[in-house]
């Protein structure tokens, strides 16, 4: 199945003329939907493909507009169509040119796919993580359809009927001890320990000998919690060699439970179905438990499963969505590492999407200078710049080959407030909208000359915008507000 891109991927393709905007430049919508009125916010991204623009809202209502032409800004017919619940992640559409279908996950764990008129692709939604929230856009890459939720599931289904096709639960951190004196396995097949109720009934432990500073990691796949102490079942040592030692009672045991959340849309960057699945995990993580925690994790999509590849701990939160490239197979993450201290802001790596290994010098990342990316940087591919925006109101354009400036990080007119969502590339232009209700249409090369949309109702653009094309006086940008408006600007 060849895939098709959630946005349009255009590359900067030509520099921004001399003079042709400024601060001051005015920069109005083509069309609004509604034309009058207003439908529930829209934190969703809109997606444009073939002239439609796909778009969802808090209300769970999925819109199909024309983008352009004589009928822009118009509903197609069999639009819109009623959801469950509403959509935080952007519709995505991909499938064979002719095939194509759009898909859409809701806060109630439901996964719909449509044809491009808006019939069901599938018999019926998919209530794949029913009563989660999914706020993730979903991937389909080859057979398979990969989604997160927010209880740490990580969700595979068949492309083909939605139908199941395995996943896997990831959880919080959860600590309990061992309740007395005890042999490690494989001495016995069993530990006895205080408390099992927060653990998964199968998984991994780390068990942590404070006599003498040892840390022993098993596996287990059962938990017996109707008999006291707990007994955690078929546990096995972890690689080779395990001391023969007993284990002290009172030794720590750290382990996960239900609870974590995986809100990040999944990086997919393979193209069939053997490749890997990256997702960012918040599983509540904290300096107590160093070396044990995770928040970024890789999977294999294989025929029978997906079978996790590495894991890692890059920062105290990831903030935004693992963005992979395809070509390189860099792999970019935003973290905050201070949250006792905001103003330390956080920061970018780029790690080597095969095992999760710095890609740049160092430790693979660069400081953001107080503020926050909260969104994936756009990947502009030709001239190989990361383009995003952080929560100090400030545009960033970073080399990909070593995180260097590609220009200085930017404020704009300083009214910003906050970047929230990813940027668009189209022809020299960075389009980037606000929390407080501003767009700006920035050029790469002179990012102090930007033109900017103010909304009359300071309404939010917390989604990235999406293009129908790059053609000047035809083509159009389209986001969402959180005033419950669909806004379509001219191309500059």
């Amino acid at each position: 199945m060849k895939r098709h891109s959630t946005i349009l991927a255009i590359g900067i393709t030509a520099a921004w003329l001399a003079g042709a905007a400024c601060a001051t430049a005015p920069f109005t919508p083509a069309w609004v939907f509604p034309r009058e009125g207003r439908i529930a916010p829209v934190a969703s991204s809109p997606t444009v493909y073939g002239n439609v623009v796909y778009v969802a809202a808090d209300d769970g209502v999925l819109y199909a507009l024309h983008a352009t032409g004589p009928a822009a800004g118009s509903l197609l017919p069999n639009f819109p169509i009623p959801l469950d619940g509403a959509v935080k992640g952007r519709p995505a559409v991909y499938g064979n040119l002719g095939r194509e279908r759009v898909y859409v996950a809701t806060v109630a764990g439901t996964l719909y796919a449509f044809n491009l008129d808006g019939t069901p692709a599938w018999n019926g939604p998919q209530r794949v993580c029913p009563g989660v929230p999914i706020v993730s856009t979903p991937a389909v890459r080859g057979n398979y359809v990969y989604v997160t939720a927010t209880n740490g599931r990580i969700i595979r289904r068949n492309a083909v009927d939605g139908s199941p096709a395995g996943g896997l639960t990831y959880g919080r951190v959860v600590q309990t001890t061992l309740s007395g004196r005890q042999s490690p396995p494989p001495a016995q097949a069993y530990l006895e320990v205080a408390d099992a109720r927060g653990l998964f009934s199968a998984g991994r432990i780390v068990v942590e000998r404070s006599d003498i500073s040892q840390r022993l990691e098993f596996t287990y796949s059962g938990v017996n919690t109707a008999v006291r102490p707990h007994r955690l079942l078929n546990v096995v040592p972890v690689g080779s060699g395990t001391p023969q030692l007993a284990l002290p009672a009172g030794s720590r045991v750290i382990g996960y439970g239900p609870g974590a959340s995986a809100s990040a849309s999944p990086a997919v960057p393979g193209q069939e179905d053997s490749t890997l699945v990256i997702a960012a995990l918040d599983n509540d993580m904290s300096a107590s438990r160093p070396g044990f925690g995770r928040n970024l994790i890789a999977l294999k999509s294989e025929p029978y499963g997906l079978v996790p590849q590495w894991e890692a701990t890059y920062g105290a939160r990831i903030t935004a969505a693992p963005t992979v490239d395809h070509n390189t197979g860099d792999l970019f993450i935003a973290t905050w590492n201070a949250a006792a201290s905001p103003s330390r802001g956080g920061r970018l790596y780029c790690l080597h999407a095969s095992n999760g290994q710095p890609a740049w010098t160092g430790d693979g990342s660069i400081a953001l200078n107080g503020g926050i990316l909260r969104a994936g940087p756009w990947l502009d591919r030709v001239q190989r710049v990361l383009y995003f925006g952080t929560t100090d109101g400030r545009l960033y354009g970073v080399n990909m080959a070593d995180g260097s400036p590609a220009f200085r990080p930017t404020p704009l007119d300083g009214r910003a407030a906050s970047f929230e969502a990813t940027p668009l590339v189209v022809g020299g232009l960075v389009y980037i909208g606000s929390h407080s209700g501003r767009l700006y249409a920035v050029p790469w090369d002179h990012p102090e000359a930007y033109a900017v949309f103010a909304s009359p109702v300071a309404a939010s653009f917390d989604g990235s915008p999406s293009a129908s094309g790059s053609t000047p006086g035809k083509d159009v940008i389209v986001v969402g507000s959180s005033a419950g408006q669909i806004l379509a600007f001219p191309i500059l």
